[in-house]
């Protein structure tokens, strides 16, 4: 018994220093890169390959630092003026603000739900 909880603490803790370890290379890439991220988002055009490469970049760093797939984080998300303030904090290690960007992911994905659950009942109704 006393081995198998063992066991299972070896195992959260191997998990709970993955996940602290992909943090700490999100806030890494934040830090190093994102400066000029931000000023391609905010000066380039949409269409332009500069644009798509800042975006997919800052995609994964932030993929990282919140520990989840790159499938959840939405290109508005991503270029939110709020969210992008918190960015610019959590390159810098505030951990209030990597706090409050998880809080505004799990919003954006619970909206990214929605619309699609809205739209899926729209198209069964059409």
């Amino acid at each position: 018994m006393v081995s198998d909880e063992l066991k299972d603490n070896e195992d959260a803790a191997k998990k709970v220093a993955a996940s602290v370890s992909r943090m700490n290379k999100g806030v890494e890439a934040l830090s190093e890169n994102f400066e000029e991220w931000h000023d391609i988002l905010v000066n380039s055009d949409e269409s332009s390959q500069e644009y798509s490469e800042a975006l997919s970049d800052l995609r994964s760093a932030m993929t990282d630092l919140l520990d989840v797939d790159s499938a959840f984080v939405s290109s508005e998300f991503l270029t939110n003026t709020a969210n992008m303030e918190l960015m610019k904090k959590a390159a810098e290690g505030d951990a209030a603000a990597i706090d409050a960007l998880r809080v505004a992911l799990a919003e954006d994905i619970i909206c990214q739900i929605l619309v699609v659950d809205n739209f899926s009942d729209v198209s069964t109704e059409i």
